[in-house]
């Protein structure tokens, strides 16, 4: 198991090949498999190969005998000191201080070149970002609870404030809690959401590693999003094409990608591990096993847990209702109202807080019955972190709604 950013650490290495030879293994298996590292491996071996071109010395020996020449021609015209070194020692001693000479002026023209170069590569980036700016490659949008941020440069664990909205460079870490859900934006404004207990590694804007636990995400609509997940030795990479979303599970037996049926079949994700390519139609599941066996089955999960998530963000885009509506719907009417209603009654208390603010949101006549469902789980699961919504809800019109929150909180204040 290697990541994006432990494989470019080794770039320089690799390249003057000084590397140990299972780190290059794991690396050259890693550059296979991973296209953003390969590109800026190549973008390096490139350079590498120019400086090569530029720096070849001609006329070495030729030079040093002329400086020679010359000393020898000086000496002939001085008076002996009468400390004088052997012919043979002075010679020794210039054959030195003419290679040094020229090797100084070597080392002057290596500097220059590669400070040529580098601003000739970077003239372009220099134009478009002010000076000490920090790359951003994602940033944090909301949480339930406490998130821990790594960053690069000191390594150490920090519990962030989301109110700040902290921005997250690349190679940064993000974990929640056992008690925690949150939410990262990427800068290409593609969507994460973090299950509880989860880490990832933030590579790039449009790539993830994840290191443990469960997430979703969603692909903005002009980029693929790529989430890295360790098996082994080895990385499965999942590709989510634009548009589209994905859940992906990380377990210590098992890793696993999820797509929610839609009927664009031809925006499969694709699923990459080595030489494999295997393709996610809508609907289904495939799973990777410690042993690198491949199953595939029917879509099974859903995304119920991300409602408290949905709860605490901003409600102006509407999708805690969208997502409420497709989990409520089928309640009662089809075969799923098991899975459904248990996937949200196993939320727990935190679970009530999304249903309440469901039933205040949603005012259609239309859907005064997914009103009702909603109230009457809410009321099995609210604690007292959903006092404050109930107390909206007693004057609700619909008398139904109003008597099950009179009767809820009378419960809960007894």
């Amino acid at each position: 198991m290697i990541s994006c950013h432990e494989v470019r650490k080794q770039f320089s290495e690799l390249l003057d090949l000084e590397l140990a030879s299972d780190l290059q293994d794991a690396t050259h298996e890693h550059l296979a498999g991973c296209e953003s590292c390969r590109a800026e491996y190549s973008h390096w071996k490139q350079l590498d190969q120019r400086l090569e071109k530029l720096l070849v010395l001609e006329n070495v020996e030729q030079n040093i005998a002329q400086i020679q020449r010359l000393k020898q021609s000086n000496s002939t015209r001085s008076v002996p000191s009468p400390t004088a070194t052997s012919p043979a020692h002075a010679t020794s001693v210039w054959k030195k201080k003419a290679a040094l000479i020229f090797l100084g002026s070597v080392v002057a023209s290596i500097c220059f070149l590669v400070a040529q170069f580098g601003r000739d590569e970077n003239q372009d980036q220099a134009q478009q970002l002010p000076k000490n700016r920090t790359i951003v490659a994602a940033k944090l949008v909301h949480a339930t609870g406490p998130v821990e941020l790594q960053r690069e440069v000191d390594k150490s664990w920090l519990t962030v404030n989301v109110s700040d909205k902290p921005e997250l460079e690349p190679g940064a870490r993000l974990r929640t809690s056992a008690t925690s859900l949150c939410e990262i934006e990427t800068s290409s404004q593609g969507k994460v959401r973090m299950h509880y207990g989860c880490e990832v590694v933030v590579e790039s804007p449009e790539k993830l590693t994840l290191v443990q636990g469960k997430i979703w995400c969603s692909a903005p609509k002009e980029k693929d999003i790529e989430v890295c997940l360790p098996i082994k030795q080895e990385i499965a990479m999942f590709r989510c094409p634009t548009t589209q979303s994905l859940e992906c599970q990380m377990t210590d037996t098992f890793a696993s990608c999820s797509t929610p049926p839609s009927p664009s079949v031809a925006n499969a994700t694709q699923v990459e591990l080595g030489r494999e390519k295997w393709s996610v139609k809508p609907g289904q599941t495939l799973m990777i096993d410690q042993e690198y066996q491949i199953s595939q089955k029917r879509f099974s999960t859903g995304d119920a847990w991300q409602l408290p998530l949905l709860a605490a963000a901003d409600s102006s885009t509407g999708e805690l209702r969208r997502v409420m509506v497709r989990l409520l719907a089928p309640i009662g009417k089809s075969k799923v109202k098991h899975l459904n209603e248990q996937q949200i009654l196993a939320l727990g208390p935190p679970g009530a807080i999304p249903l309440l603010v469901f039933v205040l949101q949603e005012k259609r006549p239309a859907n005064k019955e997914l009103r009702h469902t909603a109230i009457s789980l809410a009321a099995t699961t609210a604690d007292q972190s959903a006092i404050p919504l109930l107390k909206q809800l007693v004057t609700d019109a619909d008398e139904y709604i109003a008597k099950t929150a009179r009767d809820t909180l009378k419960k809960l204040t007894a």
